[in-house]
């Protein structure tokens, strides 16, 4: 989306070295003690290899680079910045309001969620509060890239009002800079989180999640049943068992995706063996299999002891 262009005052920043400071390369080390334990702060041996400075510059050039990083690091750190001459405002073409809950997460979703807000909150980036409007946060998972947390605005961009603005044209851009000694880009980190919001755009931009809290006590949070078919009526009382554990996995992955491990407590004995003596029954080993990817546990809970379950599909209720 095109945006109207608001020209700036034009600054000019000049940096002095004084040369008779810089110290020999040898003492490079004890410049930067900083750099490896703070992650916001930029790796300047990082940068003299990626850049291949060693090979365009002198030991002396690159001692006054490093001086000026850290003289600087304000301005070089991953931590972003906020600018104080522009706020971004939303305005809407319909006074509906958008309300969206919350998407279904896994707990290792969650858990990557969960730390993107509390570094949002950090860095001052949002802040709690009500709202008439929720969008969803979502997790954008793509394959050999590190799971990116967004925010489902869809619904919110179709209320959105569009500005359109002529594209300049391209070669007249390119005559201008063609005699230019030097071109800089300017390159933010988290330029979206630098731009602040105005007190309007703050209400209608809200999100939520799904976090909640809790007391850790242990209680059911979901109550599962599923009828047979005449097919299945004719299994075996242990592949019956066993496919109601693969039923309730699948229905249950939400929660136990991502877990280091989880129990399974059965009144029937002998699924604690299912890992171990699948092998004998066709249809339990391709169960088997198909748990794999789940690391759980087993273990056996005597039928006088199992009540709280068995009430809920045993127990008949009697009409006076």
């Amino acid at each position: 989306m095109l945006k109207p262009y608001h020209k700036r005052p034009e600054l000019l920043n000049v940096v002095l070295v004084d040369t008779e400071e810089i110290t020999e390369p040898s003492e490079l080390k004890e410049d930067f003690p900083y750099m490896l334990t703070d992650p916001n702060v930029f790796d300047f041996r990082e940068i003299v290899e990626n850049n291949q400075l060693k090979e365009r510059l002198g030991d002396e050039q690159i001692m006054q680079l490093g001086k000026l990083l850290v003289k600087f690091s304000a301005i070089f750190s991953n931590i972003p910045g906020k600018t104080n001459l522009v706020e971004h405002d939303i305005d809407l073409i319909s006074d509906k309001r958008v309300q969206h809950k919350p998407y279904r997460m896994t707990n290792r979703q969650n858990e990557i969620l969960k730390a993107e807000i509390e570094r949002m909150l950090k860095y001052k980036i949002i802040e709690p509060g009500p709202s008439e409007y929720t969008s969803s946060m979502i997790l954008v998972e793509t394959p050999g890239r590190d799971p990116r947390p967004c925010i489902d605005y869809r619904k919110l961009n179709e209320m959105t009002r569009t500005e359109l603005y002529p594209i300049p044209n391209i070669e007249q851009r390119f005559e201008t800079v063609a005699a230019a000694k030097f071109i800089t880009l300017i390159d933010l980190t988290k330029g979206y989180w630098q731009i602040p919001l105005s007190p309007k755009a703050q209400k209608i931009a809200a999100f939520a999640t799904s976090f909640c809290d809790g007391n850790g006590k242990e209680h059911p949070i979901l109550f599962l049943s599923k009828k047979f078919t005449a097919t299945e009526r004719k299994y075996s009382t242990t592949v019956k068992e066993c496919a109601a554990i693969l039923y309730a996995i699948k229905k249950l992955k939400g929660y136990i995706d991502g877990q280091t491990e989880f129990y399974i407590q059965t009144d029937h004995n002998p699924l604690v063996w299912l890992k171990n003596n699948a092998g004998n029954n066709g249809q339990l080993l391709r169960w088997a299999l198909a748990l794999q990817s789940f690391n759980f546990t087993v273990t056996h809970k005597k039928g006088k002891d199992n009540l709280n379950v068995d009430c809920l599909s045993r127990n008949s209720l009697h009409s006076d």
